[in-house]
């Protein structure tokens, strides 16, 4: 794994037995190569170039999670917004929206949210056409000037625009025009 890699136990499931796994990840520990986020997630540091050591990434902590327990994850409306470009305020909290339960995990002064959601509201989850939805969510009906409509296609490849029209039917309907002038 790179610098910068969050992950779990079950991250090596197929490396080795579960004490293994635990023992090596224990070891690794001890010896400083990794850090113990918290129960069951740890980190590999990254450093800048002055050799301080950066946090971890709250998505990546979120990922390894959700993907240890064998949920989805979404990136939240205002996250969304901002990846984009939409705003210019990044998120006060990380908040990720996951068809698991409703929790705050907690790793020194970072926290991460986990916020259950239907599993409609999942539709797009790792893709860029998932970012797309949240961040029209997070902008409401009626909300969404050519603007914006510009600056989101900006972002998108030739990929992203063919997912958009797959999945664009299970999102709400006043976001179906939007999506279709989207992925023209």
């Amino acid at each position: 794994m790179k610098r910068g890699a969050v992950f779990t136990p079950a991250s090596f499931k197929n490396l080795g037995s579960p004490a293994q796994i635990t023992n090596t990840l224990t070891t690794l520990v001890k010896n400083e190569t990794i850090r113990k986020l918290g129960h069951g997630v740890y980190y590999y540091p990254k450093y800048t170039q002055s050799d301080v050591e950066q946090p971890p990434d709250p998505y990546k902590i979120a990922k390894s999670i959700a993907d240890g327990c064998g949920h989805t994850l979404l990136i939240s409306e205002k996250e969304a917004a901002y990846t984009l470009g939409l705003i210019y305020k990044p998120p006060d909290q990380a908040i990720y929206l996951t068809d698991g339960p409703s929790r705050e995990r907690s790793f020194g002064s970072q926290s991460v949210y986990f916020r259950q959601v239907i599993k409609k509201t999942l539709v797009g989850a790792e893709q860029k056409s998932g970012i797309v939805f949240q961040a029209l969510r997070y902008l409401g009906n009626g909300n969404v000037t050519s603007q914006v409509v510009d600056k989101i296609r900006s972002n998108l490849s030739a990929k992203d625009k063919k997912q958009i029209l797959r999945d664009y039917r299970l999102t709400p309907i006043w976001m179906h025009e939007i999506l279709k002038n989207l992925a023209k």
